[in-house]
C-alpha cells in the first residue's frame, strides 16, 4: 500500500510516495520509492500522481505541508529582529548574511513576507513616531535595497522569448524596494523583469511601454499622495494596450480600500506582492 513519507536533510523536509513490501529473504519489510514530490513546503496536491491521490495520502500531505510551512515561517520571524538591527545600523554584510540564511532555509517568499517586509514596516513605524531620524530611515532602506539588488544580480537570466514585465513607480515616487522584491520573484519564475526603478516621468514610461510591448506592467506606490498618479498611468496603459496585464499595488494603496471591496473594474490589486506574483505560472 502506498503512503506519504517525509525525509529531512540539511534542515529541509522532502516528500515521497513510498510503498512497503515484505522481503522474505531479509525477513522484514522494505520501502520502495514510487514518486518524489519535492520540498515539503512547496508541494501541491496536484504533484501527487493520480494513481496515489487517495484521501489518506492527500490528508497526510495537507497536514505535513501546513506544519512544515508554519515551522519555516516561525524560523523566518525569528530572523526579522536581527535583520532589522542590521539595516538600521547600515551593516550590509550582516544583512546579506541573514537574508541568504533565511532564503536558504525558508525560501525567498517567506524571506520577503516574514523578514524583509516586517523589518521595513518597523523602520517606517519608528520614523513616524520620531524614534529614528530621516537619515537613519534612509540608511535602513538603502541597506535593504542594496541587499535585494545583490540577491537579484545572482539570479540567472531569463530564457530567450520569456514574457517581459515592466516594473515602475508613478512620477514623483522614489521608493523602489517593492520593485526589487517583484524583480526577484519574477526572475525566479522565469520572467524577464525590466526594472525602470526611480521616478520616471509618466510620458517616458508610456513611451517605454509602447516600444517594448511587455506582457505586463506593475506599478508600485508607497507614498499615498502618488496613488492617483499611479492610477492615471494604469488607466492610460490599459487604454493603449488592451489585454495587457496592468496592476497598481504597494503600501500606498492601503487607504484606498478603507474596508470596502476592490473597484469593479479591478483597477487596484491589493495583495502581498509575493502572493500576487506567486499566482503567476512559471515560464522557465
Amino acid at each position: 500500500m502506498a503512503f506519504l513519507r517525509v525525509k529531512r536533510a540539511g534542515g529541509r523536509a522532502y516528500a515521497y510516495i513510498v510503498e512497503s513490501r515484505w522481503n522474505p529473504s531479509l525477513g522484514h519489510p522494505r520501502q520502495r520509492v514510487l514518486a518524489y514530490l519535492g520540498r515539503l513546503d512547496r508541494v501541491r496536491p496536484d504533484a501527487v500522481p493520480k494513481a496515489y491521490r487517495t484521501p489518506v495520502i492527500l490528508s497526510a500531505l495537507a497536514t505535513q505541508t501546513s506544519a512544515e510551512r508554519a515551522r519555516l515561517r516561525q524560523g523566518a520571524e525569528n530572523e526579522a529582529p536581527l535583520f532589522l538591527a542590521a539595516i538600521l545600523g547600515g551593516n550590509r554584510v550582516e544583512a546579506r548574511r541573514l537574508a541568504r540564511r533565511a532564503v536558504g532555509t525558508s525560501g525567498p517568499d517567506v524571506f520577503y513576507s516574514d523578514v524583509l517586509v516586517p523589518a521595513l514596516h518597523e523602520v517606517g513605524h519608528r520614523f513616524a513616531r520620531r524614534e529614528i531620524s530621516v537619515s537613519t530611515e534612509h540608511l535602513a532602506t538603502g541597506t535593504a535595497a542594496g541587499v535585494l539588488a545583490e540577491m537579484n544580480s545572482n539570479l540567472g537570466e531569463a530564457p530567450p522569448g520569456a514574457p517581459e514585465v515592466v516594473l515602475c513607480v508613478p512620477e514623483g515616487e522614489g521608493h523602489t524596494v517593492a520593485l526589487l522584491i517583484a524583480e526577484g520573484l519574477l526572475r525566479r519564475k522565469g520572467y524577464r523583469a525590466v526594472n525602470v526603478s526611480g521616478s520616471a516621468p509618466t510620458a517616458s514610461i508610456l513611451e517605454f511601454v509602447r516600444a517594448r510591448r511587455p506582457a505586463a506592467v506593475l506599478i508600485s506606490v508607497t507614498i499615498p499622495s502618488r496613488l492617483e498618479t499611479g492610477r492615471r498611468l494604469a488607466r492610460q496603459l490599459r487604454r493603449e494596450h488592451p489585454g495587457m496585464r496592468v496592476a497598481v499595488g504597494g503600501q500606498g494603496t492601503a487607504d484606498a480600500f478603507a474596508g470596502r471591496e476592490l473597484p469593479a473594474e479591478g483597477e487596484l490589486e491589493r495583495v502581498p506582492i509575493e502572493d500576487f506574483i506567486g499566482s503567476w505560472p512559471r515560464v522557465g
